[in-house]
């Protein structure tokens, strides 16, 4: 008998399954593929609350500023995870996106956050493989990043090594209410628990019918070989243009990544010639240099959305049953942070104030 069942290994089991296991909760994940390597092993591990705030979205910013913080316990237990605290630099590409950089620099600062605005001089000085004819920016040394890839394999890692128990390529068909637990079955095999968790990003209703609507937003993204000659980068550049839309480049140390598209396609994971085209002509107008460097992967992800844009925590009305989901581009960001959450969830204990928005009850 499990105190709790995780279905679902990415970013959002797998930080679920450290605080259960830091809680001495006994506890089983399962997933459908192997544990790691769907949607979250396609992010870019971005944790910036305040380049993502959209006006409105305020609680989304203060949930962000407190997880961001708890990446340094994770460094500390899980060792190398790829934080690099540089901040991040918002770059305008045009005049007028200059303009709109300008009204956002003002937003946030009216609410208080750490940012800097920075003429193109200042910004060269940060970064000397910036584009010269940029028009300024905003500088926001709060805003981290982790290498997602390195950061899933430490977790699974850190769990099995701590006597989790992990169960990969099962799919889960069914799950039955007893009077005192609840039995979970995939085709060939059956797990009693006592509580339940949801965690599985967007996955397609025909396959497996939930009680929320989730759907994808289908992101292109590629990686290219950083080179010391070519182009040497300290923090994440980012650019909301009014022109070529969003992007950005994530400089990690095997890799930069370069994205990405933001599609209402479906299912759809194909890559196409105008995704790539689009994120390439912007990076290549933000850091000329890449126009040299070397491809080394092309791949899609399928953001989880909710049509607010919001992730929650949903109990059901059943006894014990959660779920937790539509984290959109802030999956990495906000995870510790609603993982915590879930626990005193689970426990009947307060939640933090930057969470309780988020909760919901069927």
């Amino acid at each position: 008998m499990y105190d709790l069942i995780i279905v679902g290994g990415g970013i959002v089991g797998l930080t679920i399954l450290k605080e259960a296991i830091q809680n001495s909760i006994k506890v089983l994940l399962i997933d459908a593929q192997e544990v790691g390597k769907s949607t979250s092993y396609a992010a870019a591990g971005m944790l910036a609350p305040i380049n993502e705030l959209e006006h409105g979205e305020e609680d989304l910013l203060f949930a962000g500023i407190k997880s961001v913080p708890f990446y340094l316990e994770y460094e500390k237990i899980l060792g190398d995870i790829g934080l690099n605290r540089n901040g991040t630099l918002e770059v305008a590409l045009t005049a007028q996106d200059a303009q709109y950089l300008k009204r956002e620099f003002e937003y946030r600062k009216n609410l208080g956050l750490n940012v800097q605005w920075f003429n193109k001089n200042e910004l060269l000085e940060k970064e000397p493989f910036l584009s010269p004819n940029l028009y300024g920016g905003i500088y926001s040394d709060s805003e981290w990043q982790v290498d997602n890839r390195l950061l899933l394999k430490r977790l699974k890692s850190w769990a099995l090594e701590h006597d989790a128990e992990i169960i990969e390529y099962q799919k889960i068909m069914d799950w039955k209410f007893h009077k005192t637990h609840l039995s979970v079955s995939s085709i060939n095999q059956t797990w009693d628990t006592q509580n339940l968790v949801f965690s599985m990003g967007f996955v397609p209703e025909e396959l497996f019918p939930l009680p929320y609507v989730v759907y994808p937003i289908k992101g292109q993204m590629l990686s290219v070989k950083p080179n010391e000659k070519l182009l040497q980068l300290e923090h994440v550049i980012r650019f909301k243009t009014r022109t070529l839309g969003n992007g950005y480049i994530v400089p990690k140390l095997d890799r930069i990544i370069l994205g990405a598209t933001n599609e209402e396609m479906g299912n759809d994971k194909n890559i196409t010639a105008g995704g790539i085209m689009d994120i390439l002509r912007k990076c290549y107008a933000a850091v000329p240099t890449i126009y040299d460097l070397e491809i080394l992967e092309i791949w899609v992800g399928l953001r989880p959305s909710t049509h607010d844009r919001h992730p929650f925590i949903l109990k059901a009305h059943q006894k014990n049953v959660f779920y937790m989901n539509g984290f959109y581009r802030n999956g990495f960001c906000l995870s510790p942070l609603f993982a915590k959450n879930f626990i005193k969830l689970l426990k009947n204990q307060e939640l933090d104030f930057e969470v309780k928005n988020f909760v919901k009850y069927l």
